[in-house]
């Protein structure tokens, strides 16, 4: 049933290009009730998991977290944010790492500068071609070539796939040297969080200072009486 119409109108679509007609206008109706069911379908399940969730919740809530998958995700957590601490933007330019954050803008520049022609160039960048058409017909029997002159994508397509994939290689390698970076830095993570103003400190910790501070402030206090008021002797 959710999938049907999802197949209906794909083949719709193939005959529109091949035949034309009316399976054009049916196409879309398919699509749009392939689209009604699917959300729908997705409607329907959230209200049933919430309706679970809900009914269920003091048995959900009794269920013990596991010790490893808990202990993986607090080194997980330690894990990004000292990754985070390391390759802050302004810790990267006090550390002199001019290189990392070079290669990180020109790797953004240069995605934007490819999706940016991609969209709007889209015609200069890449050859027509159909669900109906053939490899040998439409694209002189060849997909891709180095300089554009037949395949898919044209010779400004081929600068555009060069200028995603250069930036990509740039995105990766950064990733690779950040976590070798924050890795060969342990402790960075505490001395962050020592001279941190937004530093908050850990809800345990805040709760034990706070008791120690309200048992403080209640013992009962010796009360010093001043000189001029303490009593005199009438002998």
């Amino acid at each position: 049933m959710l999938i049907a119409p999802c197949v209906i109108a794909g083949s719709f679509y193939y005959y529109s290009a091949e035949r034309g007609g009316m399976f054009g206008t049916f196409a879309v109706i398919m699509t749009m009730v392939s689209f009604g069911v699917q959300s729908g379908a997705l409607v329907v399940a959230g209200y049933y998991v919430e309706r679970m969730l809900r009914e269920n919740r003091d048995e959900i809530a009794a269920i013990p977290d596991d010790e490893e998958v808990t202990e993986a995700d607090r080194r997980d957590e330690r894990r990004y944010r000292q990754l985070q601490a390391a390759t802050a933007w302004d810790r990267l330019v006090r550390m002199r790492q001019y290189f990392p954050a070079g290669i990180l803008c020109g790797s953004a520049v240069l995605m934007v500068v490819s999706c940016w022609l991609a969209t709007f160039l889209s015609d200069a960048c890449f050859r027509t071609f159909e669900l109906t058409d053939t490899v040998a017909d439409k694209l002189d029997g060849q997909v891709f070539t180095i300089d554009g002159s037949a395949g898919i994508t044209k010779p400004l397509g081929n600068v555009v796939l060069a200028l995603f994939f250069i930036s990509l290689l740039g995105y990766l390698w950064f990733v690779l040297w950040a976590a070798r970076y924050a890795a060969s830095q342990p402790g960075l993570l505490g001395r962050v969080e020592k001279v941190s103003p937004k530093a908050r400190l850990p809800e345990s910790l805040s709760t034990d200072l706070a008791t120690s501070a309200f048992d403080e402030s209640s013992k009962p206090r010796d009360a010093k009486i001043h000189p001029a008021h303490s009593p005199r002797s009438t002998s």
